[in-house]
């Protein structure tokens, strides 16, 4: 997908890195985004954004690791998914979404973020109401399929919410599929399994299969703690059990 950037693959691990790599976040990009605060100079989403060509910025990282070897989180990875996108269907990610997810889906009102150069910004900022957001949960509930309509396939419905790699950090989640977590609860006496979507300051989507439950939850805790996680294990799940 990116000839074009050729010249960066300074090192053969980059042309190892696939798309399932992308989406598990084990393309091992040198990436340090937990590790600082997103507005500190030194996290690479402000260079991202202040970048005049935001892929090859990301491209032009360095490996620390093998392709599939080791979780590290990472916006990078994610906007190459977006610029993947366009590149396969020649038209962009808000685009795509628009025809492919939402409208099948009977969401109208979603608003993306986009970089200097028009391209989205596909790692975050998605601006959608939390009873859209639940459809979401509920397609992937049901397998991809929406009102009897498949609008995702349920092979890669099954590999995203399915373990790609563990460890990752223990005070987040037992493990990641693609783009999803993983991770389960000890509820009345017994593990609860969970998979949830989550953003940056308290977005949740999570998903309890047993329960054929989709929950909701929105913040605005983004420089304090994280009360959402909390509410869902601490009242909401307690309360099916």
């Amino acid at each position: 997908f990116f000839q074009d950037y050729s010249e960066l693959n300074n090192d053969d691990r980059k042309g190892r890195i696939e798309i399932r790599h992308l989406l598990a976040n084990t393309s091992g990009l040198y990436w340090p985004e937990w590790d600082s605060e997103p507005v500190d100079p030194a996290n690479p989403l402000n260079s991202l954004w202040a970048a005049a060509d935001p892929i090859r910025y990301i491209l032009d990282r360095p490996m620390v690791s093998e392709p599939g070897e080791r979780f590290n989180y990472s916006g990078g990875n994610t906007n190459l998914l977006g610029e993947i996108i366009r590149r396969a269907s020649g038209v962009n990610a808000d685009q795509f979404s628009r025809h492919y997810l939402f409208e099948p889906l009977g969401v109208g009102n979603f608003r993306w973020l986009y970089f200097s150069n028009g391209l989205v910004y596909a790692s975050g900022d998605l601006y959608l109401r939390p009873r859209d957001m639940a459809k979401f949960g509920q397609l992937f509930l049901d397998g991809g399929v929406w009102k009897g309509f498949r609008i995702i396939s349920e092979d890669y419905v099954r590999r995203s919410l399915a373990e790609a790699i563990s460890p990752i950090p223990a005070d987040i989640a037992d493990a990641y599929g693609y783009t999803w977590w993983i991770e389960s609860f000890r509820i009345a006496g017994r593990q609860v399994l969970t998979q949830s979507a989550r953003g940056w300051g308290g977005q949740y989507i999570f998903l309890v299969p047993e329960k054929e439950m989709v929950v909701v939850l929105t913040a605005g805790n983004y420089y304090t703690f994280d009360h959402a996680k909390d509410i869902f294990t601490r009242y909401i799940l307690p309360a099916a059990y």
